[in-house]
């Protein structure tokens, strides 16, 4: 808000004022993309000797030997064009030679047991927004703890 100001009216036959204000909006910008989803590499692979030669030997190298000889062939080049090169060609091989992150599996901790404990824990928050009561508070508190132990260290 930037100014704010009350308005006496011509009418008397109201007790109302008219309120002007004058306010500056910002619109919230979003970085991010709804449900996009960021592919993250397997970058704990590399800690295999023998996959960081792989990586090194048979991907890089080739894709570097190829950039070499485009370049002997061209007159001009330009950092630009040669720096996007090279970056598609180590994602590229990273790709190939690592892969991806596969996705951690979050439903493993949810069982029939935690099922059976968050079921206490609703009937014992139904019972208490009936009717609010102290005792059927702390009943639904004490589920409430117990249910997010039981899910939490699985």
């Amino acid at each position: 808000m930037l100014d704010v100001k009350s308005c006496r009216v011509a009418s008397s036959d109201s007790e109302h004022f008219l309120v002007r204000r004058r306010y500056r909006c910002k619109i919230a910008y979003s970085k991010y993309e709804p449900n996009r989803t960021t592919r993250r590499l397997h970058v704990a692979a590399l800690r295999e000797a023998s996959m960081v030669r792989r990586f090194q030997q048979q991907q890089v190298e080739e894709e570097f030997g190829k950039l070499e000889t485009e370049r002997v062939t061209e007159e001009k080049s330009h950092i630009e064009e040669d720096w996007k090169k090279i970056k598609q060609d180590i994602m590229g091989a990273a790709e190939q030679t690592i892969g991806y992150q596969p996705k951690p599996d979050r439903r493993v901790c949810f069982d029939d047991e935690c099922l059976k404990a968050l079921e206490e824990k609703n009937a014992a928050y139904k019972k208490w927004i009936d009717r609010q009561a102290r005792a059927k508070r702390r009943e639904f508190e004490r589920l409430g703890k117990i249910a997010h132990k039981i899910c939490k260290h699985r």
